[in-house]
């Protein structure tokens, strides 16, 4: 069988079928290994990322996460923001810090 790359410069004319297929397999594993290791790197960085958004926290009082809002003296009873006035009554409506 014949394989020919004129850019790369690889030809595999005179190779047996046996080390042939080993070659394809070897280039199989290769890209595979590095498509993993592309998407972990991906995956890391979009972490990275999230984390970098999100930014560090300064203390433990409640925060609204729509304008930033320190809640710390709200009533317990107040299901709103004084500042922008978003329910705060979901759960991802306040963070902490």
């Amino acid at each position: 069988m014949t394989h020919c790359r004129a850019r790369t410069g690889w030809c595999l004319e005179d190779v047996p079928e046996q080390k042939e297929t080993q070659l394809l397999s070897i280039v199989a594993t290769t890209l595979m290994i590095s498509s993993v290791a592309t998407i972990a790197a991906l995956a890391f960085a979009i972490a990275l990322l999230a984390w970098g958004i999100r930014g560090r926290r300064v203390d433990d009082h409640p925060i609204c996460a729509h304008c930033g809002f320190d809640l710390v003296g709200t009533p317990a009873s107040s299901y709103v923001c004084s500042e922008c006035g978003s329910d705060l009554r979901d759960s991802w409506a306040v963070r902490t810090g």
